[in-house]
């Protein structure tokens, strides 16, 4: 389905949400280029920085599988429950989410 502030797909440029630091815009509302946009990192050289930060980017689409898989069988409304409950644990912080995907 179309991203309701561009229905015919013609100007991505004005969806706001699309700049933040993670964008779903295209995985949730088209039917190709299931991308996920990671805007955190700064130009860098050091390779410590990146396979953090990939490592990082990783779990958190890690987890999102295994939360879609969780909530793909339930209602509207048992989805919307549980990711508020997520978020108001403070369990969608990325110490939470790393935990979730790791092992030690």
């Amino acid at each position: 389905q179309p991203h309701p502030a561009d229905i015919e797909k013609r100007a991505k440029w004005n969806i706001k949400t699309r700049y933040f630091n993670c964008n779903f815009i295209n995985m949730l509302c088209y039917n190709s280029a299931k991308t996920v946009e990671f805007r955190f990192l700064t130009p860098t050289y050091s390779f410590d920085k990146l396979s953090t930060f990939l490592l990082i980017f990783n779990g958190i689409l890690r987890y999102g599988e295994k939360l879609y898989k969780q909530l793909s069988k339930c209602t509207d409304e048992e989805i919307i429950r549980t990711i508020k409950n997520l978020d108001d644990n403070n369990d969608l912080s990325i110490k939470f989410i790393m935990q979730e995907v790791y092992s030690e």
